[in-house]
């Protein structure tokens, strides 16, 4: 018996996995680390690089010292702390991160915090969300307008 997870909170998921542990159930874990536990196998891409690709991605699209906007996931994860840490190496020298703000990896909320940052921002050139499911939220929000996402 194997237990394969993929957390999307780093940190709610460790109590669980050290509960397996207990059990001599060993653990694999897919795109996300756990902060506590053992884990025998842990696979993943590399969310440094995706997010340096991604920031790489909108300067080409927007051009140098664009004004944008990033959709965070959960507060924590290692995925938010790590794709976020891979976007600001390239967005804080060559982008205008003008609002940013956690919607958990989840597309309603990817949806509802881009609108407030379109009608807190309208000068918003680009949107990098730290997944798919909040790109699509954000893409959906922004309709028509000429704004480029990525996640």
């Amino acid at each position: 018996d194997y237990l394969i997870v993929n957390p999307t909170d780093s940190s709610a998921i460790s109590s669980a996995v050290e509960s397996v542990n207990n059990e001599g159930i060993p653990v694999i874990t897919l795109d996300r680390s756990v902060d506590k536990g053992d884990v025998a196998s842990f696979i993943a891409s590399d969310n440094v690089e995706g997010g340096k690709m991604a920031g790489k991605y909108l300067v080409d699209k927007v051009g140098k010292n664009a004004k944008v906007g990033e959709l965070e996931g959960v507060p924590g994860a290692s995925a938010t702390r790590e794709r976020g840490k891979g976007f600001h190496e390239i967005a804080d020298k060559q982008l205008k991160v003008i609002a940013k703000q956690s919607a958990k990896f989840d597309r309603a909320e990817g949806l509802n915090v881009t609108q407030n940052m379109l009608e807190a921002h309208p000068n918003i050139k680009a949107i990098f969300a730290q997944n798919d499911e909040m790109a699509l939220g954000a893409i959906e929000a922004i309709g028509d307008k000429d704004i480029q996402v990525i996640g």
